[in-house]
């Protein structure tokens, strides 16, 4: 099991970096914008160029790093006894349980199931590399057509792409790949938890259900 925490703990951090990238990307985006409304395009110029450096660094972190990750669980998979030997029978009554409390969104856990029963532990990890790939697909969409804007953004007219939904208007690549990610990180923190969950039946350490039942009801003593 150590060698699955240490995974999972990898594939966090570098799921959340690639993630913090994308959003410094949008920050450099929306900063283009405003200088443009203050006239000031070479700082405009500079802004796009840091968010495509951004949007960069987030698809390579996802190439290097989660994709690799998963090929690494698989090899474990294989090789080692662990977490894909948890219970797939209990994942909905499990999943049914996390929902009540809050700790997982309700359609990333459904998700999340609905992987685990069609193909066990492989179909899931098929599943979350599907989804990173589309990520990586997305970004360099994203990064196509803030490139496609340089010319528009050295003219001063950056601002009207987006405002008057001019050629080259980037609302729609921006759109797509904050959902994907959103939708991604829901079902990467649901997977988590339910794997957390069933392991601690698994194993005998109990239930986080229970500890939170426990600790309202200390906290009502």
């Amino acid at each position: 099991m150590k060698s699955y925490l240490k995974i999972f703990a990898r594939m966090s951090q570098e799921i959340g970096q690639a993630h913090r990238e994308k959003e410094r990307a949008d920050e450099w985006t929306a900063g283009m914008v405003l200088d443009e409304t203050k006239d000031l395009p070479h700082k405009a110029v500079l802004q796009i160029r840091e968010a495509l450096a951004c949007l960069q660094i987030s698809r390579r972190v996802l190439e290097g790093g989660p994709r690799k990750q998963i090929g690494t669980l698989q090899h474990e998979m294989e090789n080692h006894p662990g977490l894909p030997t948890l219970r797939i029978d209990r994942v909905e009554m499990t999943g049914q349980r996390l929902l009540c409390l809050g700790l997982a969104d309700a359609g990333a856990l459904e998700r999340v199931s609905t992987s685990l029963w069609n193909g066990g532990f492989a179909g899931m990890l098929d599943y979350f590399d599907v989804r990173v790939g589309s990520i990586i697909e997305l970004t360099r969409d994203m990064e196509k057509k803030v490139e496609m804007l340089n010319h528009a953004t050295e003219q001063g007219e950056m601002r009207l792409v987006v405002k008057e939904n001019r050629n080259g208007n980037l609302l729609v690549e921006f759109s797509r790949l904050t959902t994907a990610w959103l939708e991604f990180l829901q079902d990467f923190h649901a997977l988590c938890i339910l794997a957390a969950e069933l392991w601690y039946e698994l194993a005998g350490h109990g239930s986080l259900v229970a500890v939170q039942d426990r600790s309202e009801k200390t906290s009502l003593q």
